[in-house]
């Protein structure tokens, strides 16, 4: 039977190597939202 433990082990295994992108990915995200938050605002 898998644990919490497993699956966070497996995630932090898949991630590695791969910051950059999901930093990237997030720092995206954050604009568009804010994009659309700003123009809703107008």
């Amino acid at each position: 039977m898998l644990k919490a433990k497993d699956f966070r082990n497996e995630a932090w295994g898949k991630l590695s190597g791969k910051w950059g992108t999901l930093a990237v990915i997030t720092l995206v995200y954050s604009l568009i939202l804010g994009a659309c938050s700003a123009l809703s605002f107008v």
